[in-house]
């Protein structure tokens, strides 16, 4: 499929949701039906989603440890990932509940899974691309909820670009890529990840997903603490936005992708994070292949033909602000192999 204006990949989307039920629909049907299993009396249920699953398999890596830990002091703690693909290989994930499901818009599938699958009291909704590696952390967050019965979440990745104005303080929203929940205050407030009425805080757009929870939390007296910058900095790992390479490499072939970013119908923010999305590929490749020794990946672009579109790129603005956000990966990706240095988990 050719890409030559925004909508294009929002039909792109569309028709991988169709694929995906296809490829998830057995899954699908048997978690609707409750034939699926999920854990009923735990302390704690750790979920994601997948499309990636080179890139979901890093993050098991890191959270594995998360839970091992957690369960040595405990806090009875499973790991679920969602397969929204259907191309997950089972036995790579021997520690975690995994089940199929269709790709619809990742707020619906919080809302079905965190507030009617998952009984327990707390939910930590984790992006794929997103890793911590503080067992000490992690262990902490889970702890404050059970000495602070009023806390309702605490967000290891909020968002940015704007702030909740409440109580003469601004706030930055808790979003929902990393974020602890006490599911038992969310479920009594009968609040959804899905809400997304007009933003009076961030004119033009709509709440993004949990973040019009996370203002009805405040304003109902409810704690959400969001970590500190330096605490996010030193714990907090990962990429933002790798698993779209993933709708565009299903969708498109690799001539079509080259003719895309060699002449795109426009330098908008769709060009900065698909060639973003394409380079932290190359990085999960590399980070993927050190770590595992019974598969290998290789991205569809190397880095130095994602570079060759760059330097063709010919609006300057545009250029600069995706160099930062390769520089910004690449900074991660340095963080993430000092932290396994020479490990392997096969």
């Amino acid at each position: 499929m050719r890409i030559n204006k925004d909508s294009d990949f929002i039909k792109m989307y569309r028709f991988h949701i169709l694929y995906s039920l296809m490829r998830c629909r057995i899954g699908t049907f048997r978690v609707i039906l409750d034939k699926a299993r999920f854990p009923k009396d735990n302390a704690l249920s750790i979920i994601t989603f997948s499309i990636f699953p080179q890139l979901t398999r890093i993050w098991y890596y890191f959270f594995t440890r998360i839970a091992d830990s957690l369960n040595k002091y405990g806090y009875k703690t499973e790991l679920i990932i969602i397969d929204c693909h259907g191309n997950l290989c089972v036995r790579r994930f021997p520690n975690a509940v995994i089940h199929r499901f269709v790709n619809i818009y990742h707020g619906r599938k919080l809302d079905y899974f965190v507030l009617r699958k998952i009984k327990g009291k707390l939910v930590w909704v984790c992006d794929d691309d997103t890793f911590i590696y503080s067992p000490e952390l992690a262990l902490e967050s889970v702890q404050s909820f059970y000495s602070d019965p009023n806390q309702a979440a605490i967000s290891f990745m909020p968002r940015f670009r704007w702030r909740i104005h409440i109580n003469n303080e601004e706030v930055m929203p808790m979003g929902s890529y990393c974020v602890l929940l006490n599911r038992d205050i969310v479920t009594k407030e009968r609040l959804l990840f899905s809400s997304n009425p007009t933003n009076p805080h961030y004119p033009g757009n709509k709440y993004d997903t949990g973040d019009f929870m996370h203002e009805a939390l405040l304003k109902r007296g409810y704690n959400v603490k969001i970590l500190d910058q330096h605490m996010r900095d030193e714990y907090v790992l990962g990429f933002k936005g790798g698993s779209i390479s993933k709708i565009l490499e299903w969708g498109c072939s690799k001539e079509e992708l080259t003719d895309y970013f060699r002449n795109p119908f426009s330098y908008g923010g769709h060009l900065r994070y698909h060639l973003l999305s394409f380079y932290i590929s190359t990085k999960v490749s590399e980070i993927y292949n050190k770590l595992f020794n019974d598969d290998k990946y290789f991205p569809l672009f190397k880095e130095n033909e994602l570079m060759t579109f760059i330097d063709g790129i010919r609006d300057e603005g545009c250029k600069k602000t995706i160099i930062e956000l390769f520089d910004s990966t690449k900074k991660s990706y340095k963080k993430i192999l000092e932290i396994i240095g020479g490990e392997r988990s096969d």
